[in-house]
């Protein structure tokens, strides 16, 4: 039996999913394409300044390269899973992924709900992912 979650608002898409897995897509490069647009011009300054400052292409497009990397939610969907045993969210080749096991703590906002292995609130909180 295929469970399938629909959303419909802010960029969302259903994606057919097999046994009981809720698997669902987001596109934050398509909520905020201002800021889609800023981090490629700052990709590009920063390739085109690793080129002038080492004479060398290959700097300026690991420079280039390791900004786009590092903002690609904002370039690749991120595909969430729900499953009887983890919580996943896949962004290009970087997956996370929790078992329910270890989730201490569900904490509902105006962005969507959060599921943090910290059993309280902590300094920490801002890098649990």
């Amino acid at each position: 039996m295929s469970k399938t979650l629909t959303l419909e608002d802010r960029g969302s898409a259903p994606v057919d999913s097999g046994k009981e897995d809720l698997v669902w897509k987001v596109y934050l490069g398509d909520r905020m394409p201002q800021k889609r647009f800023l981090v490629i011009v700052i990709a590009f300054g920063a390739g085109l300044l690793g080129m002038a400052l080492f004479q060398m292409a290959l700097f300026g497009i690991l420079a280039f390269a390791a900004i786009i990397l590092s903002t690609a939610e904002l370039f690749f969907p991120l595909q969430y899973r729900l499953n009887e045993t983890s919580a996943r969210v896949r962004c290009g080749l970087s997956t996370t992924e929790i078992e329910w096991d270890k989730v201490r703590r569900i904490v509902s906002g105006p962005d969507g709900v959060k599921i943090s292995p910290l059993a309280g609130k902590s300094r920490l909180e801002p890098f649990r992912g």
